[in-house]
């Protein structure tokens, strides 16, 4: 605090030090008139000074105790320490300081607790929310396998079996996206870090949507030079992330018009660098969409042509990439198609960093 801004603040108190200062001048200046019996100026200059002498000495201890408390508060709202550390010392305050040191430790507890109530609710949403999604999952995977055996015993109503199917299937993919979406806000809970394969992980992930590739009438093509591609990652969430662009790329480029329907896969090197490449050519992204489409429920332009966008597949798979340290973009062009390319960093540094994020 600046000596300036304190004279502000306490400019009463020096105006009603100099009037009575003033005063008792003119009342001494009365009194001598009275006796006939006039003061020397030694004595005024005497006692002048010992009376600014006691008030400046006043004044500096005043200030260097406010100045102190200030600029402790000061570095707690700069965020420099916290509330404990800044108010610390109590024992140099005023009584005022100290009740307003009081009043923030108690704010300060109101508020802790306010936080461990929040956390609780919300750690009990949580497993609700997990538990539910499984009960719900055990029903569609019956329905699942009374389907494959009405399919067995029923063909001719395979097309009706297989429009329920396809329903069914979306149930599950809700479920699944739920379910990840809850457990990626607890991310650090569930997390392995191990040398993933992408070659195999992308394999694995063409492979679990091989049915909607050959219904769809879309050729997925997989180009990479022989040789491995290993990253330090976590398979199962890498595998979700991966599995939502797939996702994505299928429900696009089935609504293009092109004959020729593709989505490509591609791994390069480069220096310490790992880039996989998801590239459809399905009705692409407008302008206006792409900076947003990691957003939470942001189902733009193309999403409000189809029923099942949610707008926060794409949300987990950046939410994902950003807890795994992997990079994600997009390009894409209206009427030409997409491209989500994820970056793995193999450098040292990445390693060393991983491994804090396991200690969390």
């Amino acid at each position: 605090m600046k000596f300036k801004v304190y004279a502000m603040d306490r400019l009463p108190l020096l105006g009603s030090y100099m009037v009575s200062l003033i005063l008792f001048g003119l009342v001494l200046q009365l009194e001598s008139l009275l006796q006939k019996q006039p003061i020397s100026w030694s004595t005024w200059l005497y006692g002048l000074s010992l009376a600014l002498t006691i008030f400046v000495g006043f004044i500096v201890y005043d200030y260097r105790k406010r100045a102190a408390f200030l600029r402790r508060v000061e570095q707690y709202i700069d965020g420099g320490h916290t509330l404990h550390h800044a108010l610390a010392n109590s024992s140099s305050y005023t009584y005022e300081q100290e009740k307003i040191t009081e009043a923030f430790s108690l704010l300060r507890q109101q508020y802790l607790n306010e936080v461990h109530d929040q956390q609780g609710k919300g750690q009990q949403q949580h497993i609700f929310m997990n538990q539910w999604i499984h009960q719900m999952k055990t029903p569609v995977s019956v329905i699942e396998l009374m389907l494959q055996q009405l399919g067995q015993t029923h063909r001719d109503a395979r097309e009706t079996i297989e429009s329920i199917r396809e329903e069914n299937n979306r149930i599950l993919h809700g479920l699944d996206l739920a379910l990840n979406i809850a457990r990626v806000s607890q991310f650090e809970k569930d997390y392995k870090v191990e040398e993933v394969d992408i070659v195999n992980l992308v394999r694995d992930n063409i492979n679990q949507y091989r049915k909607e590739f050959i219904q769809s009438r879309i050729f997925p093509k997989f180009e990479y030079e022989e040789k491995l591609y290993k990253v330090t990652s976590d398979q199962k969430w890498l595998s979700i992330a991966v599995n939502q662009i797939i996702m994505n790329a299928l429900k696009y480029t089935r609504m293009t018009e092109k004959e020729k329907k593709e989505i490509h896969f591609h791994l390069e090197e480069r220096e310490e660098c790992i880039f996989l490449h998801i590239q459809d050519n399905g009705i692409g992204i407008p302008k206006q969409d792409v900076k947003r489409v990691f957003e939470a429920f942001f189902t733009g332009v193309n999403g409000r042509k189809t029923r099942e966008a949610t707008g926060m597949g794409l949300y987990i798979t950046k939410e994902i990439c950003d807890c795994l340290h992997h990079s994600i973009t997009v390009q894409s062009a209206e009427g030409e198609g997409t491209i989500f390319t994820i970056q793995f960093d193999k450098g040292e540094a990445y390693h060393h960093m991983m491994r804090k994020v396991t200690e969390l």
